[in-house]
């Protein structure tokens, strides 16, 4: 059976970003087969989970569906394996980000794509709103760095406690040890 991919990229970001693009790079070196797909997505969070959601729902009825979700992203992924029943590696995961977005409130521009928004707090109780409790662990693999200076990595480490955590320690936000830790989260993916 064919097999796709997602890569879900996080807050301010795009499907530009370093962890994605490495993605795609060793994907099309070491496992051709695998469509990737990293869509754009949309600073208003209903739109994003929904556009996220077709195009899982699209992907399903030709293929096994994984996803990799990093900050935003991975709460989104999370989101996305619960209703999907996919597998999905979240990486520094976004936890209660309708708390850690409130200093984002106002004017904000990606620095990715220069699309200026303005962050409302319509968007934290959209955000609240798609929050899913962990009910299928083992479709889960979450992967923090204790160096993560914007996410707390002991609150991915609570919230997904009964899910297999891979914890590093040091590094930051982005995830250093990504490129060297990528073909262990495809295995699971990709089993």
């Amino acid at each position: 059976m064919q097999q796709t991919l997602f890569y879900i990229h996080g807050f301010m970001s795009s499907e530009q970003s370093h962890k994605a693009q490495l993605t795609g790079q060793y994907l099309s070196q070491h496992l051709p087969q695998v469509r990737y797909l990293t869509p754009r997505l949309a600073d208003e969070p209903n739109i994003a989970i929904e556009q996220l959601a077709k195009l899982v729902a699209q992907a399903k009825l030709e293929s096994q569906v994984a996803l990799i979700g990093s900050s935003l992203g991975g709460f989104y992924g999370h989101h996305l394996s619960e209703r999907f029943g996919v597998r999905a590696v979240l990486i520094n995961p976004a936890v209660a980000p309708y708390v850690l977005l409130q200093d984002y409130l106002g004017p904000q521009t990606n620095p990715y794509t220069g699309n200026a928004i303005t962050i409302t707090l319509q968007h934290m109780a959209q955000l609240r709103a798609i929050e899913h409790p962990v009910n299928n662990a083992q479709l889960l693999q979450v992967w923090l760095e204790t160096g993560d200076e914007v996410l707390d990595y002991r609150q991915a480490e609570q919230y997904f406690h009964n899910c297999d955590c891979r914890i590093r320690s040091g590094g930051d936000h982005s995830y250093q040890h990504f490129a060297e830790d990528l073909p262990n989260m495809l295995k699971f993916l990709l089993a």
